[in-house]
Order: structure tokens, then C-alpha cells, then sequence
């Protein structure tokens, strides 16, 4: 696929190899009640591909309040995760790739893209 042809290609031009895409999950409180939060930390990926948002953050329903269940796994989300990356066209930011996404701009982010959809996070 393009995407993981894109992460040997920068890999191989950057010292600490970015051969996979590093990612971050945040466990609340009260999981499995409540969906964790997922990122990205590294590469960036190009704005709109791949259902990452612009800083970070994981675009899809299954994360919110109003698509988590209790009864899914980790794995099964990962699953999801790496497909939406594949199937949404996902492509590095050949400009700023190298640099991590924060917490911040990843939680800010994904607040965004949960009401433009129309989607609960809390």
C-alpha cells in the first residue's frame, strides 16, 4: 500500500527510522465504561487522509461516547484503525513528518472533529 511504501521511503531518510506509525492510547478512569483516546504520535500524516485529524487524534465514531461499547476489544479497534489509515488514503506530510503531535493538539482535534460529526465525547 502507498502509505506503508511512504514509511520505508522516510524511514530510510531519517535517523530514527520511521518505519511504523507510533500511536498513544489513554486509558479513563472508568474503562471499558468509556472509550479510550488514541493518537498518533508520529509520522504526521497530510491533513484529511487517512481518518487522522489535523493534530493527531483518530477520526472515527467508534472513540466517542456515542459509538464506544464496552465489549470491544483493543485488538479489534487497532484492526479498525489500520484499515481506516489504508482505506482513507493515508499519506505522510512530506513537509513535517518528523515531527511528534502533541497531546494537546490531538485532544483539541479530535473535540473538533467529534462536533463537526455530530458525535458524543463525554
Amino acid at each position: 500500500c502507498a502509505l506503508k511504501k511512504q514509511l520505508r521511503e522516510f524511514g530510510a531518510q531519517h535517523p530514527s527510522g520511521v518505519a511504523a506509525v507510533v500511536m498513544e492510547v489513554i486509558f479513563p478512569p472508568n474503562f471499558p465504561m468509556a472509550p479510550p483516546f488514541i493518537r498518533v504520535v508520529r509520522p504526521r500524516f497530510q491533513m484529511m487522509t487517512g481518518h487522522v485529524t489535523a493534530g493527531g487524534s483518530i477520526c472515527m465514531e467508534v472513540l466517542t461516547a456515542s459509538g464506544w461499547l464496552p465489549t470491544l476489544s483493543l485488538e479489534n479497534v487497532f484492526i479498525s484503525i489500520r484499515s481506516e489509515m489504508i482505506e482513507g488514503g493515508g499519506k505522510l506530510d512530506a513537509q513535517g513528518w518528523h515531527r511528534d503531535y502533541s497531546v494537546a493538539e490531538a485532544k483539541e482535534a479530535f473535540s473538533r472533529a467529534a462536533k463537526q460529526h455530530g458525535w458524543l465525547t463525554r
